[in-house]
């Protein structure tokens, strides 16, 4: 039997602000929906496709799982988030790899990361 990861989904308070935050920062943008409730991003273009749906509870700590995203130029990618609403975290260096961990609007950790 083949597995596939279909979807990676994040529960949050208001799935717009996120949804709008990840299209952004994936360069993309969020799927047609007549509702709030969920949204996705990349259904039928991303592998997996991302889904954003309400969840009145909040998590309280680091999240355990986050997206590690590759790219070109790590300042220049940072800065571009930090203007759509990511806040940095933390830089880190060693060496053949360098990674800026930052967090989206509702807190959920990620990295930018590229090799020397």
């Amino acid at each position: 039997m083949t597995r596939n990861v279909n979807a990676i989904t994040f529960d949050c308070a208001d799935p717009v602000t996120v949804a709008s935050f990840w299209a952004a920062a994936l360069e993309t943008t969020v799927d047609p929906s007549d509702q709030t409730e969920i949204l996705t991003i990349g259904m039928g273009t991303l592998t997996p496709f991302w889904v954003f749906q309400k969840v009145d509870e909040r998590s309280a700590g680091k999240n355990r799982v986050h997206a590690d995203i590759f790219v070109a130029d790590l300042d220049g990618e940072t800065e571009r988030l930090l203007g759509v609403g990511a806040t940095l975290v933390e830089k880190f260096d060693f060496g053949v790899l360098k990674f800026n961990k930052l967090t989206d609007p509702e807190g959920n950790q990620f990295d930018l990361a590229n090799e020397h």
